[in-house]
């Protein structure tokens, strides 16, 4: 009888290892959808879209007319040419706490100080101010 504990509880632990992921976590989105325009995903290759995006200095955005429910879009590249990160934002009007809440349905969340983040292993999103400005970023984990 205590053979087939110990069997049980050791099938039990290694079937359970390697679960990483938090219980409470679910997938959060890698997209922005454009609508008439489609969807712009973390990696993909950013020149796809350069009719859509306009340049201020080293930094590349999604022109005014393309989406709509932030201030601005910005798209990050890394060196491949990929989108690494999106960045939106939310300008001085909008509250810090308000736009956490928004995210809350992403699930578990981490505060550092007044930032929340949250992540699923493939994609990072936190939510900050800098500046009196609010921001949401995207951030691809897998690249």
């Amino acid at each position: 009888m205590n053979n087939k504990i110990y069997l049980f509880l050791f099938i039990l632990v290694t079937a359970s290892c390697g679960v990483a992921k938090d219980l409470h976590s679910k997938p959060i989105f890698r997209y922005v959808d454009l609508y008439q325009y489609g969807k712009i995903e973390l990696g993909q290759d950013i020149s796809k879209f350069d009719s859509l995006l306009e340049k201020n200095g080293d930094h590349k955005f999604l022109k005014q007319n393309v989406f709509g429910g932030s201030e601005s879009i910005q798209l990050v590249q890394n060196s491949q040419g990929k989108i690494s990160a999106i960045i939106f934002s939310y300008g001085n009007e909008t509250n810090l706490r308000s736009k956490i809440k928004d995210y809350q349905y992403l699930g578990k969340l981490k505060m550092e100080g007044e930032n929340a983040s949250w992540t699923d292993g493939k994609t990072l999103f936190e939510v900050y101010e800098e500046n009196q400005i609010v921001y949401a970023k995207m951030t691809d984990l897998l690249q």
